[in-house]
């Protein structure tokens, strides 16, 4: 075994104190202040920006949880397991929002939580590309979370 340095024992000093400070940045919540509106963030939690209405009012702020599944559902069971972490699937406009501002979040096309209007047996889904799409049910698709705040 070679001798032990100063230089290798600061080195390794180095490494560890950025490491202690990247795991202090993730503990942390982050707070978010947009026009009088305080959104607080869980660690892990990305903000995909504010959903509004026809004319441009604010309706909610649109939040991706942490969790992640690597799993492929169908839409019912892209719907339960948003639930299960705690949040819900995205509507195709909150989807729209998450390409925008969180794109690597899409890393394959997954499930909104809207069913299509004139197929009862199809819902939109939302491509990694950021097109919408209708898809029968039963197809196997991603999953992703939200909260809306």
């Amino acid at each position: 075994m070679p001798p032990i340095t100063i230089e290798a024992i600061e080195q390794k000093q180095t490494e560890l104190g950025a490491l202690i400070q990247k795991f202090k940045d993730q503990s942390q919540v982050k707070v978010i202040k947009i026009e009088g509106r305080i959104i607080e963030l869980l660690p892990v939690e990305r903000y995909a920006g504010a959903k509004l209405d026809d004319h441009g009012n604010h309706l909610h702020d649109v939040i991706v949880l942490a969790a992640r599944s690597d799993d492929s559902h169908n839409f019912d069971g892209a719907q339960q397991w948003a639930k299960s972490v705690g949040g819900d699937a995205p509507s195709p406009e909150e989807c729209a929002l998450i390409k925008a501002n969180c794109p690597d979040v899409l890393t394959r096309w997954i499930w909104t939580n809207k069913t299509h209007a004139e197929n009862a047996s199809s819902a939109w889904d939302f491509g990694s590309g950021g097109d919408t799409y209708v898809s029968s049910k039963s197809a196997a698709g991603g999953a992703l979370a939200v909260r809306r705040a």
